[in-house]
């Protein structure tokens, strides 16, 4: 699949639901008062995760190199739309920026987007793993594939990283960002992994 390609798709699956129709619509940038709106918000929101992962990492939405080269501006829209959701699929999935924990995010992302990029950060971050971590791969594109598109958890269906209004929930519990996305955080995931073999194999888990 092309670039061009995937961002039709995309395009498609906005206008295919209503806040990724009003995200087209109105149009909104994550810009650096975004940043400074979450930074003012108590621990225990999206809001403060996403300010703190920032802060770590030294970023600024304003840092981010602008899209350029795509003729269509809707298109362009959802390709700077995409890259400006990349930090707030970090704080959702609770990614640091480690190679191991960007390749995590890539995948998801590539399942969302199906933007060939993605697949290429994968493959090009690989050799820059150790041999434990080429075996966790499997796992992380379970894991990916399980908080894909349309991938139903409980009573929610999860959204297009695209029709996220990720700003809507900066001030909300994290905890409210997840139950109405669906999305299952990666420690999570791994924890409950861990649990299910330590039972196949008869071991006691740990509860902490």
């Amino acid at each position: 699949m092309t670039a061009l390609t995937a961002l039709e798709h995309m395009k498609q699956s906005m206008m295919s639901e209503r806040t990724g129709r009003m995200i087209l619509r109105t149009q909104p940038r994550v810009t650096d008062e975004t940043l400074e709106f979450a930074s003012r918000q108590p621990p225990g929101t999206f809001g403060h995760r996403y300010a703190q992962f920032m802060k770590f990492n030294g970023f600024t939405p304003n840092g981010r190199t602008p899209v350029a080269h795509i003729a269509d501006p809707t298109l362009a829209y959802i390709m700077q739309r995409q890259r400006e959701s990349h930090d707030f699929l970090h704080t959702c999935v609770g990614c640091g920026r480690t190679v191991e924990e960007e390749i995590i995010v890539k995948l998801l992302e590539w399942r969302h987007t199906g933007l060939p990029i993605g697949l290429l950060a994968v493959i090009g971050g690989l050799p820059w793993l150790n041999r434990q971590q080429i075996r966790n791969m499997e796992l992380y594109f379970e894991w990916a594939e399980i908080n894909a598109p349309n991938q139903r958890h409980g009573e929610v269906y999860i959204p297009y990283m695209t029709n996220v209004w990720w700003e809507s929930y900066l001030d909300k519990p994290y905890e409210q960002i997840l139950a109405d996305t669906g999305f299952t955080p990666i420690d999570v995931f791994l924890q409950q992994r861990k649990g299910e073999t330590a039972l196949a194999n008869g071991e006691a888990i740990d509860s902490k």
